[in-house]
């Protein structure tokens, strides 16, 4: 007997499998109405909500997770539609495998926008945060949290008008001891903008930054979270522009435009801080990075423009108390194949000392490898009698006065040149004839591309930049490279 065709059939059975398997998209037009959907949501499920703004007096709240093959998403039916207003965001509370994407965030600065605690693999992407300042309060717009999270992202969003304490983004952990962070987490192609007024004679926002990664009781914690690609302009709040207050994070391939203060590393150990453009434009109260802690490496910068000191290495103090946490020297910290070009405020400040507070001198630092022109103040200051620094290979020149390196050292590890730079793709690179080219030295075996994320070669060049004509991957960011509207195939 001949079977009978199953063609029809199966395609039936296929399509009623793929429909339990995959539940419809739904869509809301109330706040209540969403509510009820994210509390019956189940993996693969879409809630689309309608345009419109939604007024909340409590943050819509889910507990549900999708997978990784099924993740649940809420966004905005129509991007940038759905306007959040009243008091309050989204709050996921041991969630996985979620989206929230496509809407503006415009409530009250009462509580976060975003709010995980204890959840994983949940994306933020393509929103708008600009919170109401009129009834604000001490508030971070994105808050990681809870000892189990982990793995979360917030990419290609725009952070806008911050003038309350709190971060955009403040990434913490567990609440009680054994204290853990959130690990894994992934920051990237988001714009942060506009923090304070873009007036030098206003005086700094204390302690509002763009994003905060741990607090003092996570020093030890190897978070292994990532910061990249994102761009940072005017941002002119808080002297710790990024607060990194714990261990193994890394903030690299990174834009900073006029933005305040430095990228800081306040506490921890085993930071990398790699393939950043620092453009200072010459406004005022502007740094590149802080050091604090053991075992960071920074290589592959490009500083420009700088008003304060583009580089702090800093002293440590050993005062403990209520609510104070030892802030140990630099040390063992390697600050090589960087770029400082014109830093009027000097460039290398080594033992700063916190206004006499820190007295423990920074120890067994390497600089190797860096190129330093510029005029002003000299562009080395050793603050503190003791520090100890391994030179290797770097070239400055002051363009002012020959003599205004600041420290008197013997060519190998100074010399005092010319390096040659001409200005292409945005940046001050070396010539083809600089002194600069095929005279590294040192292993630094870590260093395997330059700022353009170019291969570098055995006989490596000194400076960030690499003279080379293979293509260039890395490039200082504009407003189209990030944000809601770029990249929209990822």
């Amino acid at each position: 007997m001949n079977a009978r065709p199953l063609g029809p059939i199966f395609a039936i059975v296929l399509l009623i499998v793929g429909c339990l398997a995959w539940p419809a998209a739904v869509r809301g037009q109330d706040a209540g109405t969403i509510q009820k959907l994210l509390d019956s949501a189940q993996p693969g499920q879409t809630i689309d909500i309608r345009s419109g703004t939604y007024v909340l007096n409590q943050p819509w709240t889910l507990t549900k997770s999708g997978t990784q093959e099924q993740p649940i998403v809420i966004r905005a039916l129509t991007q940038g539609g759905v306007v959040v207003a009243g008091k309050a965001g989204f709050r996921l509370q041991g969630a996985s495998h979620v989206v929230i994407q496509g809407m503006e965030f415009r409530h009250e600065n009462l509580q976060p926008a975003v709010r995980l605690v204890d959840c994983q693999h949940v994306r933020v992407t393509r929103n708008v945060f600009h919170l109401n300042k009129s009834a604000a309060k001490r508030q971070n717009w994105i808050h990681i949290t809870g000892g189990k999270s982990g793995h979360n992202r917030v990419d290609h969003n725009l952070f806008e008008n911050k003038a309350v304490t709190g971060a955009y983004i403040a990434i913490d952990g567990s609440e009680a001891a054994p204290f853990k962070l959130s690990e894994g987490d992934r920051i990237d192609h988001n714009h942060f903008r506009a923090i304070g007024l873009d007036d030098d004679n206003q005086p700094a926002l204390k302690g509002v930054r763009a994003i905060r990664l741990g607090w003092s009781g996570a020093i030890a914690t190897e978070a292994g979270s990532v910061i990249e690609y994102n761009l940072f302009e005017k941002c002119r709040g808080d002297a710790e522009l990024i607060s990194v207050r714990s261990s193994g994070q890394a903030i690299r391939y990174n834009t900073f435009v006029n933005c305040v203060g430095h990228v800081t590393l306040r506490h921890g150990m085993n930071n990398q801080v790699e393939g950043n453009y620092f453009f200072g434009e010459n406004r005022k109260a502007i740094g590149g990075v802080a050091v604090n802690g053991q075992g960071h490496k920074l290589f592959n910068n490009y500083f420009e423009g700088m008003s304060l000191p583009a580089l702090l290495f800093n002293n440590g103090s050993d005062t403990t108390g209520p609510g104070v946490v030892p802030r140990h020297a630099s040390k063992d910290v390697d600050l090589v194949f960087n770029t400082f070009v014109n830093c009027l405020g000097g460039t290398l400040h080594i033992g700063v000392d916190g206004g006499g507070a820190w007295k423990a001198a920074p120890t067994g630092l390497n600089v190797a490898n860096n190129i330093v022109i510029g005029y002003g103040e000299d562009l080395v200051a050793i603050k503190t009698a003791g520090s100890e620094v391994e030179w290797l290979a770097n070239i400055m020149y002051h363009a002012g006065d020959k003599e205004k390196i600041g420290v008197e050292l013997p060519g190998e590890q100074i010399r005092v040149v010319f390096p040659k730079l001409r200005q292409a793709g945005g940046i001050w690179r070396i010539n083809h004839n600089s002194p600069a080219v095929d005279v590294a030295k040192g292993e630094f075996d870590y260093v395997t591309t330059d700022v353009d994320g170019q291969p570098r070669p055995k006989g490596r060049d000194i400076g960030a930049d690499e003279f080379s004509q293979t293509p260039i991957k890395i490039k200082p960011l504009t407003e189209a490279d990030v944000g809601v509207e770029a990249d929209k195939g990822n």
